[in-house]
């Protein structure tokens, strides 16, 4: 059944799940079996892989949660030897496995300015995933119309930028009306309270305080697009 670190829960549905879930474990299932694989949910809830299975594993028996096999690369990785396939615990025409992708789960889009291409690598090394979609810049100046046309659900922005800095592109961007309420995340090295209240005042949803780890970065994006 669970073969690998990359393979991906997914939780069913909350109708599908009523009676087999506590109620308070729906809503946390419906906002982290959304895509991501064993080893990025340890990551997120900073926990062993081992342990995370090992919960999951009696809502897979009871079929609340359903597996998906590892994405490319991944899926040619050694895996261990399992008595079934995931898509013996769901009827076939129940089973999402069999459908596409794209059909089944929602992708999203995000957008980062950043004058450092390395730190624009690490965010997407960080982020790699098939459902979110990564379109980086390192020129503020030329961010906002491309901006515009990739119509992201999420921006990540560089503070400290050539030209025009971030609270400036922050601003430019809120008083789009396509973007009135799309989350918009602050990345500087700066702590300051001043700096936080000046990332408020421009329109951000919130501060992310360089050096971040993964799971920093994760758990930021999954709050808001959940």
């Amino acid at each position: 059944m669970i073969s690998s670190p990359e393979q991906r829960p997914y939780f069913f549905s909350k109708n599908q799940s009523q009676g087999r879930i506590y109620p308070e474990n729906i809503e946390k299932f419906s906002k982290l079996l959304r895509g991501f694989s064993f080893r990025q949910l340890a990551v997120v809830t900073n926990k062993d892989e081992l342990q995370i299975a090992q919960y999951i594993y009696k809502f897979i028996e009871n079929r609340s949660v359903i597996l998906r096999e590892p994405e490319s690369p991944f899926d040619k990785l050694p895996q261990f030897e399992e008595d079934k396939k995931p898509s013996q615990y769901l009827p076939e025409e129940e089973n999402p496995i069999n459908l596409r992708s794209a059909e089944r789960a929602k992708t999203y889009k995000l957008f980062c300015v950043d004058d450092s291409p390395t730190m624009l690598q690490e965010i997407s090394r960080f982020l790699d995933n098939k459902r979110l979609t990564i379109k980086a810049m390192t020129e503020s100046k030329k961010a906002l119309l491309e901006i515009i046309r990739f119509k992201p659900d999420i921006i990540l922005l560089d503070v400290g930028m050539p030209g025009i800095d971030g609270y400036q592109l922050c601003k430019l961007i809120r008083n789009h009306p396509l973007f009135k309420n799309t989350p918009i995340i602050m990345v500087t090295g700066h702590k300051g309270l001043i700096d936080r209240a000046k990332a408020r005042v421009a329109g951000s949803s919130d501060y992310l305080t360089k050096p971040f780890t993964q799971s920093d970065l994760l758990n930021m994006v999954i709050r808001y697009l959940t």
